[in-house]
């Protein structure tokens, strides 16, 4: 029985010797959903009034900016944005600069959808043993659309690994 690996290597083949997704189609995906995360990120932000006590209501604001790992976040996916915008230019005529690029842009991804994903946990269900209080109970719409970039961002993830495996792809043929 094959293995999932080899399977998706077969899968992966097939699709690019057929020539169904072009790797310049695959990067205006990635760039546009980049964009689209940063965007989401950098016009996030909710007021609420937070009652203190029984006369005492205090207007609290959430920002996207309060938190470093967000402001990583944004400056990643803009990062990510101009590097694929960028990369349109040259992506037929060169091959292992823009693979090992690639490479460094999903794995920046990777890294900053995790810290922003552990940011989102603690706003979620807050730390008792810290006393960190959840924050999404209060600002639901702020976590739900920094989900939302946070999804667009493991997407564009997803997108540049595509990238990755099909430049190898393409290697290993030539070395044959």
């Amino acid at each position: 029985m094959p293995s999932k690996v080899g399977f998706a290597l077969v899968a992966l083949r097939q699709l690019s010797s057929q020539q169904a997704i072009q790797p310049l189609t695959v990067s205006l995906i990635g760039c546009r959903i980049a964009l689209v995360a940063a965007i989401l990120t950098a016009v996030d932000k909710e007021t609420n009034t937070i009652p203190i006590s029984i006369t005492l209501h205090v207007s609290v604001t959430a920002k996207w900016h309060y938190m470093s790992a967000s402001v990583y976040f944004l400056i990643s996916n803009a990062i990510v944005f101009s590097y694929a915008a960028a990369s349109m230019a040259v992506r037929d005529k060169t091959g292992t600069v823009l693979m090992v690029l690639d490479m460094t842009i999903m794995g920046l991804l990777l890294s900053v959808n995790g810290a922003e994903i552990a940011v989102g946990v603690i706003g979620q269900y807050g730390n008792s043993h810290v006393q960190w209080r959840r924050v999404c109970d209060m600002f639901g719409g702020f976590c739900h659309q920094m989900t939302a970039a946070i999804i667009l961002s493991l997407v564009a993830s997803l997108v540049f690994f595509w990238l990755v495996a099909q430049a190898i792809l393409n290697l290993h043929k030539q070395s044959r």
